[in-house]
Parts: C-alpha cells; sequence; structure tokens
C-alpha cells in the first residue's frame, strides 16, 4: 500500500523530518506536467503522477493512487472552502 502524508496547512504544521528538510534546500520545484495512468497498480487502478522539474534542471517524476490523490483533493477543496468562507462569510 502506498503511504501519502497529506498536509492541509504547511505554514502552520511544517515538515521537520530531515528528507523535507534535504529537498527543501534543493529549492522548490515546479509542477510541469500531470498525467494519469490507467491500470498504474498492480490491482489495476489507476496511478496520478506529476513531473516535477527543480531550480537546478533535474527533473523528477512521483506517483500516487488515484484514490490518494483524489482524497487529498477533497480534503483541500473543505479546507479551502472553510478558509474563504471565514475571510468571506458572504463568499460561496
Amino acid at each position: 500500500m502506498i503511504s501519502l502524508d497529506i498536509n492541509a496547512d504547511i505554514s502552520r504544521h511544517p515538515w521537520t523530518d530531515s528528507d523535507a528538510k534535504a529537498a527543501v534546500s534543493h529549492g522548490m520545484g515546479k509542477i510541469e506536467r500531470i498525467c494519469r495512468l490507467t491500470e498504474g497498480c498492480v490491482s489495476g487502478r489507476s496511478t496520478v503522477s506529476v513531473f516535477i522539474r527543480l531550480p537546478d534542471g533535474n527533473c523528477y517524476i512521483a506517483e500516487t493512487t488515484m484514490a490518494l490523490f483524489l482524497n487529498a483533493a477533497k480534503m483541500f477543496e473543505v479546507v479551502e472552502k472553510k478558509a474563504t468562507h471565514e475571510a468571506d462569510p458572504d463568499a460561496n
């Protein structure tokens, strides 16, 4: 099973592990591509991949299951709607 740490607010709950600190020291990458791979999992389910380019030109591809990706997106949507509503209660 793929593990995925989903963080709703990195500014309030920063990553503190050494892997994250090392990654940040290389500079913030830019997601240039995102794709769906049908039957990307052994089970036959879809996966999502992102193509990331770092400031130094190195490129990486990261992959997760479609289910984890969609659940993360749903969580971000809920958090964003709540934050938007708190900032502007008249907003939809």
